[in-house]
């Protein structure tokens, strides 16, 4: 088993689909299916059940791809520690970035990096600050830069505080806050529940 065999068993297990996974992986459909039969022949296993409605993964296919994720985590750290064994700083840096910060932040820090280690490659996924947050936990990223406070046993820094603004098309009063209808658009999480807290809290307090 090479870098390629656990990125075809992670990417089919993804699309679920023989003919995608080939393009994907630049190869040929019938090269992808008889690369699959070797590594089903080498574990003496079958990895994968095929149907009319694409592929579906065996208990023993699901375990492999379980240490897919593992085995390409592990050879991308071995590949950036044996690069930058010597003065020059090369590799790959997998960033899990929210929506957000990726727009507005990020774009800008990663310049600032290029141009002071040139020969690092960047790797950057967006999403959700929950769906960073897993991607984090199951150490697909080496950094996640999310909004809120999570459980994370490593190491963590905040970079920057955000204002909570009230915005209202009419002049309100503070003491009817809790009366009047709130729009909720489609945000991070931890941001729905910060915001539902304080308005609990002020309304708690109208009530006292």
């Amino acid at each position: 088993m090479d870098f390629r065999d656990w990125t075809i068993l992670k990417v089919l297990y993804e699309q679920k689909n023989i003919t995608k996974t080939a393009t994907l992986m630049h190869i040929s459909q019938p090269a992808l299916t008889k690369r699959l039969q070797q590594i089903e022949q080498n574990f003496g296993v079958q990895i994968v059940h095929r149907g009319r409605r694409g592929v579906h993964f065996t208990p023993q296919g699901e375990y492999l791809v379980k240490c897919a994720d593992e085995m390409l985590n592990k050879l991308q750290d071995i590949n950036d520690h044996i690069s930058n064994m010597d003065d020059k700083v090369t590799g790959t840096l997998r960033i899990g970035s929210s929506f957000l910060f990726s727009r507005i932040k990020l774009p800008i820090l990663l310049k600032l990096f290029k141009d002071k280690y040139p020969d690092v490659e960047f790797h950057v996924v967006t999403g959700w600050s929950e769906q960073i947050y897993q991607v984090l936990v199951k150490q697909d990223v080496h950094i996640g830069l999310i909004r809120g406070d999570y459980k994370w046993s490593g190491g963590k820094r905040l970079l920057l505080h955000e204002s909570l603004l009230l915005v209202s098309k009419k002049e309100i009063k503070m003491e009817d806050l809790p009366k009047l209808p709130r729009i909720d658009y489609k945000s991070d999480t931890k941001l729905k529940e910060m915001i539902s807290s304080l308005h609990n809290i002020y309304y708690r307090n109208q009530l006292i």
